[in-house]
Parts: structure tokens; sequence; C-alpha cells
């Protein structure tokens, strides 16, 4: 409303305006996952901080570099039955869409990565990996599996899973979690460590979170 005397909006008036053309996203987090309340896409393997061991079992990637990286990717969208998130969950629909990490795959070091791993990536290097994913103003939320190593010693595969909010990059939850990898041929050994979590996911990992986060 104008001010009679002065001409000029009143400050409440102005107040409003600028509430009402304000953009109002609302956040997203894992009790709206959890409820059905806001899709998750699943983004597929981040590698750009793994570690592999011992070198000499994986010459296949040392060649390939990160072509062979993505053919990981590849086959969660190859073959999204079998590497479906959405029914560990409890959920009716989980997208894959992995070309959200296409860039961050692409830069396979051999150097760095064939160096034993340090330990669990902090916080900072999380936030700072799920930043730059070009997920920026799309809507719902995001979870990506950051590899942290491929042990064939060991026969262990780790990962941190993070679900964060797809338009902001907002980290949400992280979980991490150790699978056993099983499979005829480098590339379907390893992926049957993720296929080993997500049974995890859907008998351990699922239940908690709805505890702690949907009730």
């Amino acid at each position: 409303m104008m001010d009679p005397v002065t001409g000029r909006m009143s400050a409440l008036t102005l107040s409003i305006a600028l509430v009402c053309t304000a953009p109002c996203t609302a956040q997203v987090t894992m009790a709206d996952i959890l409820q059905k309340k806001a899709p998750l896409t699943c983004v597929g393997l981040d590698f750009s901080e793994a570690h592999f061991t011992p070198r000499f079992e994986f010459q296949k990637l040392e060649q390939r570099g990160s072509v062979f990286l993505n053919e990981w990717n590849n086959l969660i969208e190859a073959e999204p039955a079998k590497y479906d998130l959405g029914i560990p969950m409890g959920l009716d629909y989980v997208g894959n869409v992995t070309s959200y990490v296409l860039s961050a795959n692409g830069n396979f070091q051999p150097g760095k990565a064939f160096q034993a791993a340090t330990g669990p990536l902090t916080d900072q290097q999380i936030a700072s990996m799920v930043g730059k994913y070009p997920t920026k103003g799309v809507a719902g939320a995001g979870v990506v599996f950051l590899v942290n190593s491929f042990n064939k010693t060991a026969e262990q595969a780790q990962f941190t899973m993070v679900f964060f909010d797809m338009a902001t990059h907002k980290v949400l939850h992280t979980e991490r979690l150790q699978g056993k990898p099983g499979g005829f041929g480098l590339q379907n050994f390893w992926a049957g460590a993720l296929v080993n979590v997500l049974k995890q996911i859907q008998t351990t990992y699922a239940p908690a979170w709805r505890v702690r986060y949907a009730q």
C-alpha cells in the first residue's frame, strides 16, 4: 500500500511483496525420501577417491582408465532390476542417472588410485565431491556410492553411501558400507559387492533409517 503523504510503499507492504516474489525451495530431508514425499535418484558409483589393491589385479582398469570405471555405472543402468535401490529402501521407484558422475570419474590417475587407502573420507571431502555434481536446480534427492576401496586381497569393497539434496547439494545422510564381491570377470566381481550392499540396506540399514528419520 502506498503512503498517501510520501507516495512510497509502506514497510509492511514491501516485506510482503519480497516474501511473495522470493523463490521458495523446500529443503528435502531424509524423512521426505523415506515417506515417499520426494523422488530419489541414484547417480551411481563415484570413483574419484577410490583405491584399488593389489595393482596387478586391476590391469584392465589401468589400461582403460576412466572408460572402464564408467562401465561399472553402465551395468547399473543396463540391469536396473539387479541394482534396484527401490526395493531395499521400501520405495516405489528409484531412478538411475549415472551421467551425473561422468565428470567425477573422468580423471583417472593411476599413481593415486593404486596407492594404499588412507582411511575413511572426511565430511569435508564428501561435501566437496557431492558439490561438483551438475544437479543444481534438479528436484528431489540424490544418492551416490562413493567408492573408498576395492581390495582383492581382503575380498572387500568399501563404500560411503551419501544422500543429498539435488538442488542444493546439501548432504542429508552418510553411511559407511562394506560389501563382499563375487562374480565372473573383473567387472562383475566388483559389481557383486554392490549387490551384497543392497541386501544389507534392505535387512539392516533402511529399517534403522526409518526409526531415526521417519517416525
